[in-house]
């Protein structure tokens, strides 16, 4: 604790006032974050976890992002802008993992989700303009934040607080609302390119053109942004080979040449050359021929997002506004992979030879990117949403409101060139020197047309979303109290979701389309919310002022059942310029569909051959696993009380902390793991030695045979493992969140000081229920454990500058043996800018910078893993320099 406070403390005298700043704060008068003009003439109507129009939630601090904030970014989306924040996380879904830990293997189409507190991204609701995103990352398990354009962005307000009672499901550990720009008048266009080592370079071009009237508005917004691939061949530090550091060697066994086992595990590494008339006595059992694959292999896929946004709303007639948003956005991307098969090679091919006499064929792990180079994964996913209503007043301040939206979003992930099984059993069967297949040599060249048949396998995923609703509500004051009028909110929400998914296999020339999965569901919801200001500038010493929130919401779900979830807020205001405030409530996430529905992608049978097994007189046995969504699961659970202060001594100077707790339960997880048999709180999910009975009953599970995947059906089946999705987890989170920020002027120009920084004091899981309670504070794959941005900017004229400081503690590697602790990653950036008014007078509000990030170009952290690093806490781009152009006409 002594270390975190020490950093804190050095931050605090070197903070910059940029970014993160607590929405009730002074706004930075005078400073690049102060809000534009169509920022401050909405900001009393777009609030985050309230409805209640213009009141700020009472008692839950709220962290916003400007337009200047996202400018001073030096990022390329809005996605990589808000994990600058402590709060959020890059655990889960990211654009550089296809896998890791928190379901990332989902994430085969590299979006990007939002993970506030590092609980999830299922467990943060991402919201636009105050209203529920069609869903994405193929099963619709969360919302891309990238989907909106940066040039469209007002700003970003994020609640870290349970707000289900508020808003419904996924509200568990925070809401993150994106507000774009309404009342704009003019054209801006904007230009970004930024480039780093290794050839990598990431553009953006956007523009936003605008119209206010007596009321009403329209505006529309466009962006074009990338970047290319980048390949770990371009990054010296991304190694499977852990020795020289003292770790473990990773590196794979496809390797060129390759290892052969001949019905059995022992490996015989083939010998360099070019594998003809190999005789057995070449080849002896031992440690098998090792190879870096992951040095070989992609760290960020090419991507291209093309985004639509607009917003309009016209008054009818005194009182009664029409309003209509609407985007629509394409992202394509583009993975590389390194081919590699285990090839089965029979006795009939001109190159075999068999260590072991008798034996008809051996299997073969061999690396065909030598020969035939990178296959390639391309993929898109779009989404298109509407959101439209009308507005009235009916009377002293009360307001109804009636909207609707309807959204789409379709993701594909076009993986044509998977190893053929077909054509490879083919090639190597073939009994012709010249056109067979040798897998047995480093330096042999294989026919060309024999290559190009070997990866035309498929496994294509192709899904799509759909969301419809429609939400009333009115608001207005009741009576007054002391402090002000007593305000009430009530409404109710219809949604329809339905979630299509479905997996082709085969070949090319022979596709094999599975079951389609297609599930949908209903939600009905009624809420409320109570704002009691029961006293106000009082004069009663140390009662100053004191206001009261009550929020409650009941829902329905047509599949998995009834919810309801209250919260309560309270500020209290001893004296001028402290404020004390707490927050109860309780939250949930519903089950996806997918996750309730059985027959959601990848369910069937699992052969688990050689499980460890403690009861078995081998170690091991042999059995089969029913893997699906599970239509029994209740939606996960939590509560979570915050308790906070915020103290402004000076003018300027602002002080801000809140402790934070949240309690977890419930939490949706499958049992795909090889260690179930190894424990007994997994006990109920298995049966031991099934009869022919309970084996007929789990491969014709829901009334049919299902598709059997990882081998074939062993001749003993000694256990059925239940591994489909239950809800097994808990967790326990506790922490506290800082900030501090002072703005002041000098003679030669206006001084900016921030620090926001995160602190986790409690961490710990349970696997499954009546399972230990095991501390995984900071340990991988969890948020850190401390985390701070530190920020110092300076204006003077037309010269802005920013530099900051981002600080990430060291945590334990528990994933392989022994435990070690991977250092702390510290990285600087620094933002340089001009404003071209003086220049160019028809630029006044025009402006060119520079942005580097990771200045003194700094690799992340060495991590005992495949990779050599740790992608979910670091990233491996290094010194990025982006130079943009605004300009606003």
């Amino acid at each position: 604790m002594k270390r975190y406070c020490a950093v804190f403390a050095v931050a605090a005298a070197l903070a910059s006032q940029g970014a993160y700043a607590q929405a009730d704060a002074d706004k930075k008068a005078g400073e690049a974050g102060r809000p534009s003009g169509d920022e401050a003439a909405s900001e009393a109507i777009v609030v985050t976890g309230s409805r209640i129009r213009g009141i700020a939630p009472v008692g839950s601090p709220v962290v916003s992002l400007g337009r200047t904030d996202v400018l001073q970014s030096g990022k390329n989306n809005t996605a990589e802008i808000l994990r600058q924040m402590p709060q959020v996380v890059a655990l889960g879904a990211t654009e550089a993992l296809g896998g890791g830990g928190q379901d990332a293997t989902a994430n085969q189409s590299r979006a990007q989700g939002l993970n506030i507190r590092g609980l999830g991204t299922r467990a943060t609701l991402v919201l636009w303009n105050g209203n529920r995103v069609v869903g994405m990352g193929g099963f619709g398990n969360f919302v891309d934040p990238s989907t909106f354009p940066t040039v469209a962005l007002e700003r970003v307000e994020i609640v870290a607080d349970g707000a289900s009672a508020i808003y419904g499901s996924d509200a568990v550990s925070g809401v993150a609302n994106i507000i774009t720009r309404r009342n704009f008048d003019g054209i801006e266009a904007n230009a970004r390119y930024g480039i780093a080592d290794g050839g990598y370079h990431e553009f953006a071009i956007s523009a936003i053109a605008g119209k206010t009237w007596s009321g009403g508005h329209f505006n529309l917004s466009a962006e074009h942004s990338g970047h290319n691939l980048l390949l770990a061949t371009k990054r010296a530090f991304v190694t499977s080979d852990q020795r020289p550091f003292g770790g473990a060697d990773f590196r794979s066994t496809f390797c060129r040449p390759g290892n052969l086992t001949a019905g059995g595990t022992t490996n015989y590494p083939l010998p360099a050359g070019n594998g003809v008339g190999l005789t057995p006595a070449q080849l002896a059992a031992g440690s098998p021929n090792r190879c870096d694959l992951q040095a070989l292999g992609t760290i960020l896929p090419k991507q291209a997002r093309d985004t639509v946004l607009s917003s309009f709303a016209q008054e009818l007639a005194p009182d009664i506004e029409l309003f209509a948003d609407a985007f629509w956005t394409k992202r394509t991307f583009l993975n590389a992979n390194v081919p590699t098969a285990t090839v089965t090679v029979p006795s009939t091919n001109p190159f075999f030879v068999t260590p072991v006499a008798g034996r008809t064929s051996v299997a073969v792990a061999y690396n065909f990117y030598p020969e035939i180079g990178y296959t390639y994964t391309p993929g898109y996913e779009k989404a298109v949403m509407a959101v439209g209503g009308l507005r009235a007043k009916v009377g002293g301040d009360w307001r109804v409101e009636l909207s609707g939206s309807i959204g789409r979003s379709d993701d594909l992930t076009n993986n044509t060139q998977q190893a053929n099984a077909t054509a490879i059993a083919a090639a190597v069967a073939d009994t012709n020197p010249a056109t067979s297949l040798n897998v047995f040599g480093s330096a042999y060249t294989n026919n060309a047309a024999t290559l190009s048949n070997l990866f035309t396998g498929l496994f294509v995923i192709k899904g799509y979303n759909v969301l419809k609703s429609v939400n009333g509500s009115a608001q207005g004051s009741l009576f007054d109290l002391p402090g002000g009028a007593v305000k009430l909110s009530v409404g109710g929400e219809y949604r329809s979701e339905l979630n299509f998914g479905i997996l082709t296999r085969g070949t090319q020339s022979a596709p094999l389309a599975g079951d389609p999965f297609r599930g949908t569901r209903t939600v009905s919801s009624v809420f409320g919310e109570v704002y009691l200001p029961i006293l106000r500038n009082s004069g009663i010493p140390g009662l100053q002022s004191l206001n009261l929130s009550l929020a409650l919401r009941h829902e329905h779900y047509s599949d998995v059942g009834n919810t309801t979830n209250p919260k309560v807020g309270v500020t209290w205001v001893p004296l001028e310029g402290l404020s004390l405030r707490g927050s109860y409530g309780r939250s949930f996430r519903a089950p996806s569909i997918a996750e309730a529905n059985f027959k959601s992608a990848g369910y069937g049978i699992n052969v688990n051959t050689a499980l460890a097994d403690p009861l078995s007189p081998t170690g091991v046995s042999n059995g089969i696993s029913l893997v699906g969504g599970n239509p029994d699961l209740a939606p996960e659970k939590s509560r979570t009380y915050t308790i906070g202060a915020d103290l402004r001594p000076l003018p300027g100077l602002s002080l801000s902390t809140t402790f934070f707790s949240i309690s977890y339960t419930g939490q949706i997880a499958d049992l795909v793991n090889p260690t179930v048999l190894q424990s007994p709180f997994y006990s109920a999910y298995v049966i031991r030695n099934p009869t022919q009975e309970q084996i007929q009953q789990y491969l014709n599970f829901g009334g049919s045979p299902l598709p059997i995947s990882l081998g074939t059906l062993p001749a003993t089946v000694s256990f059925i493992i239940d591994a489909r999705r239950h809800n097994l987890g808990d967790t326990k989170m506790e922490g506290l969140d800082f900030d501090l920020g002072y703005q002041f002027g000098t003679a030669i120009g206006d001084w900016n000081l921030h620090t926001s920084a995160t602190l986790l004091t409690r961490l710990a899981v349970s696997a499954a229920p009546g399972a230990p309670v095991v501390d995984v504070k900071g340990h991988i794959n969890r948020a850190p454990e401390f985390r701070l941005r530190s920020e110092v900017g300076f204006r003077s004229g037309p010269v802005s500058a920013q530099i900051a400081a981002n600080y990430a503690t060291s945590y334990i590697n528990d994933l392989t043996a022994p435990a070690y602790r991977i250092p702390a990653n510290t990285t600087f950036d620094l933002f340089v800018g001009y404003s071209l008014g003086k220049l160019v007078p028809a630029l006044k509000d025009g402006s060119l910078s520079l942005t580097i990030n990771n200045v003194f170009d700094r690799d992340p952290p060495h991590s005992n893993t495949a990779l050599g690093y740790d992608p979910q806490s670091a990233s491996a781009l290094g010194r990025t320099m982006a130079v943009a152009l605004n300009t606003r006409f």
